[in-house]
């Protein structure tokens, strides 16, 4: 059965370590579904989020074979409901009617964190929620024949759970 799983790895803060574990995902036909990259708290060290589709043995699998690369410190499998995850999608929208905008200004209470920048007709949304609320809101939008002109998504970003 093929489920969600996010693989939270540490790596020495180099260059060439992203080209090498994205490139042995791929010669091992891994896909990916989502990749995040960013520094830690210690800045020799850096932190991948990386989100995969497969079952529990592929995860671990994925998992096993990135921690033999040289630079890695660490690697956890985690399941979405193991972690919070977040991601965070710019959109900008055209509006066309008050009720459109009224749609945009009430449902901000489904979205962690909204903001919204008016310029004329367009209207720039910053969205910060799970993967799944992000999809749901932007096909909400689609309903409501609200366009949008132009929207970037970023990878999923996660941390585990307080055990």
């Amino acid at each position: 059965m093929t489920e969600r799983f996010i693989l939270i790895v540490v790596t020495r803060n180099a260059p060439g370590v992203l080209s090498r574990v994205s490139s042995l995902l791929r010669r091992k036909l891994f896909n990916i579904d989502s990749l995040t990259v960013g520094r830690t708290t210690n800045n020799k060290e850096s932190r991948f989020t990386i989100v995969i589709d497969g079952d529990e043995a592929q995860a671990n699998k994925a998992a096993l074979l990135i921690d033999r690369l040289i630079e890695i410190r660490s690697v956890k499998v985690l399941k979405p409901d193991q972690c919070l995850r977040r991601e965070i999608v710019l959109a900008r929208v055209e509006i066309t009617s008050p009720e459109q905008e009224a749609l945009l200004e009430s449902s901000h209470a489904e979205i962690i964190s909204q903001l919204i920048f008016k310029e004329g007709d367009l209207i720039t949304l910053e969205l910060i929620d799970t993967s799944q609320k992000l999809d749901e809101f932007l096909e909400k939008l689609n309903q409501a024949d609200i366009k949008i002109v132009d929207w970037v998504r970023s990878g999923v970003i996660a941390m585990q759970n307080l055990e």
